[in-house]
C-alpha cells in the first residue's frame, strides 16, 4: 500500500513539475514575441533568450543531480534485492521470506525506478538539445546587434563627412560673391532638415559631377598647353624647308616655275602660323636635321 502511495505521489509531482516548465516555456515565448526586430526588440530579445538558457541551465543540473540520486537510488534497492536474494537462497532463510522479496510487485517496482531513469535521461538530452539551440540563437543576436551598430555608425561618420564637405563649399561660393552677413548654417539657408539623407546624396552627386567636369578641364587645358609647343616645332621645320629650298634654288637646280610654286605654298604656311600669334614655350624649339 505504500509502494502505491509513492507511485502516486510521484506521478503527481512529476506532472507539476512538467505543469511548472511549460509555464515558464509560454512565459518566454510570450516575451519573445513582444519584442520587435529594431535595435531595442533586439537588445531586449537577447535579454529574454539570456534568462531563459540560464534558467535552462538551472533545471539541466537539477535534472542531472535528480538522474544521480535516482541512480544511486535504484543501485541501492538493486542491491538490496540481491542481498535479501542471497540471503533467501541460504538454508535457514524461510521459504515465505524468499517468496515476499521476490514477489512481482517488488520486481515492478524495479523495473518502474529503471524506466523512470531512462525518461529522465531522455528528458535531460532533449534539454542540453534546447540549451545548445537556444545558446546559438543568442549569438547570432548578438552578432546582428553588433552589426546594426557598426552600420549606424558608419552612416553616422558618412552624412557627418558628407554635411561638413557640403558647407564648407557652400561657404567658399558664398564668401566669393557676397559678403558675409551673418551666420548660418547649411540647413537654413537651403530650407531643408539637417542630415536630410536625400539631400546629401543629392550633393553628393553634384561634387562627384563637378569633379568629372574639372577633370575634363584640366585635359583640355593640358591639351592647348602643348599645341603651342606643337605649332612651333612645325613653324621651325617649315624656316629650315624654305631656307634649304632657297640654297637649292640659289645654285640653280631648281626649275623656274616649281621654285615660285614652293616658294608661295611656303609663305601661305608661314602667315597661317604667324597669324596663330604663338611663341615659343619652356620646352624651346625643336632642332631639325
Amino acid at each position: 500500500m505504500s509502494d502505491q502511495n509513492d507511485d502516486i505521489s510521484s506521478s503527481k509531482s512529476c506532472a507539476s513539475i512538467y505543469d511548472a516548465l511549460q509555464q515558464f516555456k509560454a512565459l518566454y515565448f510570450e516575451q519573445l514575441k513582444k519584442s520587435d526586430d529594431t535595435y531595442d526588440g533586439l537588445k531586449t530579445r537577447v535579454k529574454v533568450l539570456q534568462k531563459w538558457v540560464q534558467d535552462l541551465t538551472d533545471q539541466n543540473e537539477l535534472l542531472v543531480k535528480t538522474v544521480e540520486e535516482l541512480e544511486i537510488d535504484a543501485l541501492e534497492r538493486l542491491t538490496l534485492l540481491e542481498a535479501n536474494i542471497s540471503d533467501a537462497q541460504k538454508p535457514e532463510t524461510s521459504l515465505s521470506t524468499a517468496r515476499d522479496l521476490l514477489t512481482a510487485k517488488g520486481l515492478d517496482r524495479v523495473e518502474g525506478l529503471f524506466r523512470e531513469l531512462e525518461e529522465v535521461k531522455e528528458q535531460l538530452s532533449e534539454k542540453e538539445q534546447l540549451v545548445a539551440k537556444y545558446q546559438h540563437r543568442v549569438e547570432e543576436l548578438r552578432g546582428c546587434i553588433e552589426k546594426g551598430k557598426v552600420t549606424e555608425d558608419e552612416v553616422c561618420v558618412n552624412q557627418h563627412s558628407i554635411t561638413e564637405l557640403c558647407e564648407s563649399n557652400f561657404n567658399q561660393e558664398h564668401q566669393a560673391h557676397h559678403p558675409v552677413e551673418k551666420e548660418e548654417t547649411l540647413a537654413e539657408v537651403l530650407g531643408i532638415k539637417e542630415r536630410s539623407l536625400s539631400h546629401l546624396e543629392h550633393l553628393t552627386e553634384q561634387l562627384e559631377q563637378k569633379e568629372h567636369a574639372i577633370t575634363c578641364l584640366k585635359s583640355q587645358l593640358q591639351q592647348y598647353r602643348e599645341t603651342p609647343n606643337a605649332l612651333y616645332r612645325v613653324r621651325q621645320q617649315v624656316d629650315w624647308f624654305t631656307e634649304n629650298i632657297a640654297q637649292q634654288c640659289a645654285s640653280g637646280n631648281v626649275p623656274e616655275e616649281f621654285k615660285k610654286c614652293i616658294t608661295t605654298m611656303l609663305e601661305e604656311l608661314r602667315e597661317s602660323i604667324e597669324c596663330c600669334n604663338l611663341g615659343p614655350t619652356s620646352t624651346g624649339p625643336c632642332k631639325v636635321r
